[in-house]
């Protein structure tokens, strides 16, 4: 997926941290009609599922696996639809690499319920306290 090539702004790079239904809805649908962000890639847990869902969605890059995509110093913006108990572990991930890059690293979007544990809402709390 590819912004408009009569924008004059770069557009908002963003990767896909699974191949999950809502994410069609939620992200590839809206960045088909703006020229500010561009899809670039989806990781998934099969590499040949990654590698189908791009295809079929004209993602230019697919990963076997999640932290490769927060690997990708190309990625401003990462979304997160992966199933609940997972969110604050990727995000948070997401974020880290964020904080150990010198590109600028990753803002994390999840699109569901971020927190739904104890535990992961108490992780999540003092991963943000030791960010300030």
């Amino acid at each position: 997926m590819t912004a408009d090539a009569n924008s004059s702004e770069t557009p908002i790079r963003v990767g896909l941290l699974g191949t999950a239904r809502i994410t069609k809805f939620a992200i590839l649908n809206p960045a088909r009609t703006n020229p500010r962000v561009e899809v670039v890639a989806v990781a998934s847990r099969s590499e040949d599922k990654a590698h189908r869902y791009a295809k079929a969605n004209r993602i230019s890059r697919a990963y076997a696996g999640y932290q490769a995509l927060l690997d990708d110093s190309d990625i401003e913006v990462v979304y997160n639809p992966l199933p609940n108990n997972l969110h604050a572990e990727w995000s948070i991930r997401g974020v880290r690499r964020q904080r150990s890059t010198q590109e600028g690293g990753k803002k994390a979007d999840c699109g569901f319920h971020f927190l739904v544990t104890f535990t992961s809402t108490y992780r999540a709390f003092n991963f943000g306290a030791s960010c300030t």
